[in-house]
């Protein structure tokens, strides 16, 4: 009796260990392939944050470099739109030059 007492015992730890790492499995998978999306979408957002030129909801070209005055010290700088050279601010939207609406920081915004 005690044989087969220990005998369940220990089948029942095996399942439990069993169920365990599969289910681990699958939550680490999960969390890996939530990592990756992140990944990728940090990745196209930083790539959209270096090109020359945006487009705006109308479809009008914003320049991302240029001159630019900051919203938060005042400073007229050259340089990136969305960073403000002499305080680090960090802007997320400009407004279009053509038709003035928001556009918004590719790092931030879809």
């Amino acid at each position: 009796m005690r044989a087969m007492i220990f005998t369940l015992k220990v089948s029942l730890g095996v399942v439990a260990i069993a169920v365990y790492l599969a289910v681990g499995w699958v939550a680490g998978l999960i969390v890996v392939a939530v990592w990756v999306v992140g990944l990728l979408v940090a990745a196209w957002r930083t790539e959209r944050a270096y090109e020359d030129f945006i487009r705006c909801p109308r479809g009008h070209v914003v320049a991302q470099y240029g001159v630019g005055r900051c919203g938060g010290c005042g400073a007229t700088s050259e340089g990136s739109l969305w960073e403000c050279a002499h305080c680090g601010a960090v802007h997320g939207f400009v407004s279009c030059p053509t038709c003035g609406l928001s556009v918004a920081n590719p790092m931030f915004g879809r």
